[in-house]
């Protein structure tokens, strides 16, 4: 719920845009990757970005109930899904998410890459194999959920993502800001 919730909060700021905001987000998960966070890239992590985004377009610009409008979106936007079994939360977390879909059967929704290492596409060949590579050089693989931190990166990365949040704040919008994943889906790179 975390990713959910940062990701309406930023959405709801003048200056930052939906597209933006999941930038943000996937930059966020690549400095992840680096710092050998098994949170990198987790099967929740893009999707709740998304749905977080939609959930502040959905609720209206005035004192609401937010429980009911988290029911009420939850329930008419995205079917009501029940909470996935306990038992498969080990199979979830060994899938990596690269892209704004959801997994519902850890048992079926991913590929396995050259290496063993599960992961769910983001539609995107290209993009796919570079986050892969990514991966498996800090250390991701099979059986191995998390990775190694490789050198200061993660934070370097971070520092341009703030950079960039800042400088969209400042622009309110006049700047050319890279295309998230969604958009590049949507395109069909």
């Amino acid at each position: 719920m975390l990713h959910f919730f940062a990701a309406c909060y930023y959405t709801n700021k003048w200056y930052l845009w939906k597209s933006l905001v999941l930038w943000l987000g996937e930059r966020n998960e690549i400095a992840q990757a680096y710092d050998g966070s098994p949170s990198a890239f987790s099967v929740e992590d893009l999707p709740s970005n998304k749905v977080g985004a939609d959930f502040e377009a959905y609720l209206p610009d005035c004192v609401c109930d937010l429980p009911k409008a988290l029911k009420d979106f939850f329930n008419k936007q995205l079917g009501g899904c029940p909470p996935p079994p306990v038992k498969k939360i080990d199979k979830f977390n060994a899938i990596r998410n690269f892209g704004y879909n959801p997994v519902l059967d850890p048992d079926k929704d991913f590929k396995v890459a050259p290496n063993g290492l599960k992961y769910r596409s983001s539609g995107n060949r290209a993009r796919d194999k570079k986050l892969l590579s990514l991966l498996q050089m800090c250390g991701f693989g099979p059986g191995r959920v998390g990775g190694k931190k490789v050198g200061r990166i993660g934070g370097l990365i971070r520092s341009g993502a703030a950079a960039a949040s800042t400088a969209a704040s400042l622009q309110r919008g006049g700047g050319k800001v890279p295309k998230s994943a969604v958009e590049q889906e949507r395109e069909g790179r």
